[in-house]
């Protein structure tokens, strides 16, 4: 991985470099040590590993630079920009879920009453219907790839 595909990562993701370090379980010394400059990064396989997993799993891909059409080295995101957008999205509120069901516990506040409209279900009803929205839309994009690289049968007639 290079040092230049983790600042574009970093940068199609919106991402400072403490948010790298805070997503991949590093130091925020170390991503501003490795980061600089150009070639592949210099420091251990576990924190290339660790930030590599958090730039994939904030969805964006690594471009193998041997692999058509490109030829050379990238990132992207993995699904479409509106996706992308959505499962950030997505993660915001789960962080703020988390954030306020913590709350609401050391309070001790948190009661289980799904007709109160409380700020915290409508969060969870809002996490959820963009968790079932991002799973449609990646269902129907694994099926337009699947079926666009299906060789239609041709017949001679």
């Amino acid at each position: 991985m290079e040092r230049s595909q983790v600042r574009a990562a970093r940068a199609l993701l919106g991402w400072s470099q403490d948010d790298l370090a805070k997503a991949a379980g590093v130091s925020g010394p170390t991503v501003k040590r490795i980061e600089p400059g150009e070639g592949m990064l210099r420091t251990s396989d576990e924190i290339v590993s660790k930030i590599r997993r958090a730039i994939e799993a904030a969805g964006i891909e690594f471009i193998d630079p041997e692999s058509p059409p490109s030829y050379g080295i990238g990132v992207r995101f993995r699904y479409p920009t509106s996706i992308s957008k959505r499962i950030r999205a997505f993660e915001k509120i789960s962080e703020a879920l988390d954030a306020l069901n913590e709350a609401a516990l050391i309070l001790g506040t948190l009661k289980p009453n799904l007709n109160s409209g409380t700020a915290l279900e409508q969060l969870v009803i809002l996490r959820d219907a963009i968790s079932e929205t991002i799973r449609r839309e990646e269902e129907f994009d694994e099926a337009m790839t699947a079926s666009s690289s299906v060789s239609p049968i041709v017949s001679e007639t």
